[in-house]
């Protein structure tokens, strides 16, 4: 951790950047530093932040950049995106293998979440590969759902403490009403599957959520609910996710490709989503009676 500190302590140096203070502390199992940074003489803060970004996951380090006054905000409000974010699975790419195409569309899919495909067009392109797929698959898919290591403690703690919470996934419908259901969420926005005589028709319904459309919808909630975007975290580990996080306070790149962590905050690693609790300043205390509290 030292050598961490030594080279990200670097990168500040050569762009001009000054450490007022760098304190550590444990929490939740894991050792953090927080350094409080001057940026007055930094010439460029975006490139800056790129390369802290660059040099944490060298590193393989988590890395949180933040304004200190949104920093300070008690954040109100939560999204969270859905496939291999909130559960381990691509639902399309479970689908997909049920229908024997998961070839195809798992390529499409990659396109897409490194934003090399519209993902519009690569969404309608694979739910038409799913035409004629029975619904009870789909459920069963659905049935075997894992939530991502730590989830699961922290969608429950957050409700505990009054978080608002939800979901605003470019999957679909199905998975994310059951996760809606299961937490309590305040909400679940997702792609709806057009499903006739108990098959998917390999057509959607409605407004399609892509990365526009996700920033939106975050934007409605927060002015819905009044609550300021400085108070609002996004968390997300695709290129779909890029608006969103930017809309957000505190926007978090979980197990994320490249691309998400140069417009991020935040670049957590895979199965760290404990990690969340420190950067929001949750205790183990508050944790512990949350899921004291919890009623299986």
């Amino acid at each position: 951790s030292t050598h961490a500190i030594a080279d990200l302590s670097e990168v500040l140096a050569e762009e001009n950047a000054n450490i007022e203070m760098l304190f550590s502390q444990t929490h939740h199992g894991a050792r953090s530093f927080e350094m409080i940074v001057d940026i007055i003489g930094v010439k460029n803060v975006d490139r800056l932040k790129s390369r802290m970004m660059g040099k944490s996951r060298d590193l393989n380090v988590d890395l949180s950049v933040q304004n200190m006054v949104a920093h300070r905000k008690n954040k109100r409000m939560i999204c969270f995106d859905m496939d291999s974010t909130l559960v381990t699975m691509e639902g399309i790419d479970e689908m997909a293998r049920k229908m024997g195409v998961h070839r195809e569309v798992a390529r499409i899919t990659d396109k897409a979440m490194r934003g090399d495909f519209d993902f519009e067009e690569s969404l309608r392109q694979r739910v038409a590969m799913l035409r004629g797929l029975p619904l009870d698959d789909v459920m069963e898919i659905r049935n075997q759902m894992n939530l991502s290591k730590g989830a699961e403690e922290l969608l429950t703690t957050l409700k505990w403490l009054g978080v608002k919470l939800g979901i605003v996934s470019g999957g679909f419908d199905i998975f994310a009403d059951l996760l809606k259901d299961k937490f309590n969420l305040d909400f679940a926005f997702a792609n709806r599957l057009e499903i006739k005589d108990g098959t998917l028709t390999g057509k959607l319904k409605g407004n399609i959520v892509d990365a526009a459309q996700k920033a939106r919808l975050v934007n409605q909630v927060a002015c819905d609910e009044s609550i300021p975007l400085d108070q609002v975290v996004a968390i997300g580990d695709g290129a779909n996710d890029s608006l969103m996080l930017t809309q957000a306070g505190l926007g978090i790149a979980y197990n994320a490709k490249k691309t998400l962590d140069r417009v991020a905050n935040v670049a957590l690693s895979h199965a760290r989503f404990n990690h969340v609790f420190h950067l929001l300043g949750i205790t183990d205390e508050d944790i512990d009676e949350a899921m004291s509290c919890k009623v299986m």
